[in-house]
This record gives structure tokens, C-alpha cells and sequence, in this order.
């Protein structure tokens, strides 16, 4: 199925779930941001599934026909590959930011630490991280986020909590310990990273979506890396400084995003 033919099927109202339109829509970004941008127009403007003039549909066309001419380079070209490769680099970005961090600067009593909680603890923030990163990527064509899933986003940035306040771990062998003053700052960089990768991967322009899921994926990358990286085991500061990741992650891009908007607003004046 051509694009034209594709565009013609949608904006005619057939439904997204014919054998030929899915498949086009899986491998075009162009008209899988038509059918989603359609749909969102649709309920936005009836709120019971009214359905729009031809007009509309016209002025509609021509908008995303300008948002997708519009976008050129580097993180175009990396929104428009398959999802499956979206995800792949997500997670590889995301392992290597953990790894690059735990190398640098390596915890001294991991041979100390208890294995079984380690390898538990490390676990579940990664099918946290998995999850969250698949959720944060998923084509347009799909659903959106639906109010579980924005839960299960709100118990990702809860659960480095949960870890944090388990009984201290006790070590099998005295390990001299050194100053661990940077955790938040390590922690930070490690997420933004990834939260910034995941922004730009992002298809989507739901608010709830394209802040909330990548803060906490980001939230649980710097989890990790200061896991390999900080050598306290004290509740309090896991739950202080460690635990509290992705909070700073949301609120913070939350004042950068209403700091942008401010000076954007002031220079238009």
C-alpha cells in the first residue's frame, strides 16, 4: 500500500485495524503520525467519536505534512526507525551509561555485599527499566498509555524507596569506605542521559507520556549506576539521596520546560 493510498484509507475514516493499513503504518512514520494526530483531533472535538468536515480533515493533512517535512537530521532519522531498534538503543544506551559509570568510579565492596540481594535488587530495577523503556516507545499506532500503565510509572519511581528502606545489608568482610558526595549529581547525569535519549525517540507529544515514564526510566538507570558506583549501605541515605532520582529527573525538566516557555513568552512581547 502506497502512502497516498494509506492517507486516503484514514483520513476516510476505515478502520486501523485492516491487515494492509497496519502494516503500512508499522513502517511509515509519516502516516502512523497522520492516524494518531487524526485521532486525537477526532476526540478532542467530539468527545463521543464525532467525526470531522472535509475541511477539517484537509487542514489536518497539511499540518502533519508540515510537521514531518519539517523534521531533518539525526533525531529524525532515529524517531523514524522500527520500534524494535528504538528499543534496542534505548536499553544498550541505558546498559552502558551503568556500565561506563560502575567502571569510572567502581563501589569497593561488592565482593562484601551480600550476592543474593544484589543480584534481586539489581534485577528489579532492570524489568523496571525494560518495562518503562517499552512503554515509552511504543508505536503510535497503538493506544495510549493507559492509566495502569501511568501507575505502574508512578510505582517505578516509588520502588527505589521500597529498596532503600530494606534492613541494612550486612557485609561478609570490613571494607574501608571513601566519600560518597556526589551520588545525587552521578545519579542525575546517568538518568538525564538517558531521559534525554528517550525524548528524542519519542514519537508521541502526550505530556503524561513524554514526562512522566522517561523520568522514571531514568529515575531507575541512576539507581543502578550509583548501586555499582556508592558503597553506602545505609537506609538513610539510599532513601535521601539515592531513592529520590527520578523525582529531581520530573520536576526538574518540569521548571526547565516552564523556564523555556516563560523567557519564549517574554521575547515575543
Amino acid at each position: 500500500m502506497k502512502c497516498r493510498e494509506a492517507r486516503r484509507a484514514v483520513l476516510g475514516g476505515r478502520t486501523l485495524s485492516a491487515p494492509t493499513i497496519r502494516e503500512h503504518l508499522k513502517s511509515c512514520g509519516g502516516c502512523r503520525a497522520l492516524a494518531a494526530e487524526l485521532s486525537r483531533s477526532f476526540r478532542a472535538s467530539s468527545g463521543q467519536g464525532g467525526v470531522a468536515t472535509e475541511a477539517e480533515l484537509d487542514t489536518l493533512l497539511q499540518h502533519v505534512e508540515r510537521v514531518i517535512a519539517g523534521e531533518k537530521g539525526l533525531a529524525a532519522w532515529m524517531r523514524g526507525m522500527p520500534t524494535r531498534w528504538r528499543v534496542v538503543l534505548a536499553s544498550s544506551a541505558a546498559a552502558a551509561l551503568a556500565v561506563a559509570f560502575g567502571v569510572a568510579s567502581p563501589r569497593l565492596d561488592l565482593d562484601a555485599y551480600p550476592q543474593t540481594r544484589l543480584l534481586l535488587s539489581v534485577g528489579a530495577f532492570l524489568v523496571l527499566l525494560g518495562t518503562l523503556i517499552v512503554l515509552n516507545l511504543r508505536p503510535l499506532q497503538r493506544p495510549e498509555l493507559s492509566t495502569r500503565s501511568l501507575i505502574f510509572a508512578f510505582v517505578a519511581l516509588a520502588v527505589p524507596f521500597l529498596i532503600a528502606l530494606l534492613p541494612e545489608a550486612q557485609l561478609s568482610s570490613p571494607v574501608v569506605r571513601r566519600d560518597v558526595h556526589d551520588c545525587l549529581l552521578v545519579g542525575c547525569i546517568c538518568g538525564a542521559a538517558l531521559m534525554a535519549l528517550l525524548r528524542v525517540l519519542d514519537r508521541s507529544t502526550s505530556d503524561a507520556r513524554s514526562l512522566l515514564v522517561p523520568a522514571a526510566a531514568g529515575g531507575v538507570l541512576g539507581n543502578v549506576a550509583l548501586f555499582f558506583h556508592c558503597p553506602a549501605v545505609s537506609p538513610l541515605h539510599l532513601a535521601l539521596v539515592h531513592a529520590p532520582t527520578g523525582f529531581v529527573l520530573l520536576f526538574g525538566y518540569r521548571g526547565f520546560r516552564a523556564t523555556k516557555s516563560r523567557i519564549a513568552r517574554a521575547r515575543a512581547r
